[in-house]
């Protein structure tokens, strides 16, 4: 576990009852093999579920890596990275070539994510720690977005009536 991310992101790594089920206001994640999964890894391809219709939604499998202040590559529908960033979220275009989030076609941006993911796989290690430490600062504005957030009833109830509306 990297013990200098969990202290960074106040997270008790010594207290696996923590993470295996993490209360925060109202919320409460039970997700311990999701979470610590995410706490040792670099970045996460999120397969979020698909919807018939065009909605983006976003689940306990985008929020965790947040949580746990990993980086996260959408393996999703198009417009699916920028709804995310219009949640007031950053990204990664430093990391990741973000162009796979205007690909219309599935095949295409599966096909150019999965080249995206043999990139990365074949940077040397050393460059992976050199951009994630560089970088890390987006990990924890994105967490603590996050947990602003989710302890904003108000925030939610205006995004459930936006939401609503959308249908």
């Amino acid at each position: 576990w990297d013990d200098e991310r969990a202290k960074q992101l106040n997270i008790n790594l010594d207290n696996s009852s923590e993470l295996a089920s993490y209360k925060y206001g109202h919320l409460k994640w039970v997700g311990y093999g999701y979470m610590k999964a995410c706490m040792n890894s670099k970045y996460v391809i999120v397969w979020e579920s698909t919807h018939r219709d065009n909605s983006i939604m976003f689940t306990e499998k985008t929020w965790i890596p947040i949580f746990c202040g990993t980086p996260i590559l959408f393996m999703y529908k198009p417009g699916a990275l920028q709804k995310f960033k219009s949640h007031g979220y950053k990204s990664w275009p430093m990391i990741f070539d973000e162009s796979y989030d205007l690909i219309e076609d599935n095949y295409e941006r599966l096909q150019f994510i999965l080249n995206e993911i043999d990139r990365i796989a074949n940077l040397p290690k050393e460059e992976i720690k050199k951009l994630y430490k560089i970088y890390f600062h987006i990990c924890i504005y994105n967490r603590k977005h996050l947990m602003e957030h989710f302890s904003n009833k108000k925030y939610y109830n205006n995004k459930f009536k936006e939401i609503t509306n959308e249908w």
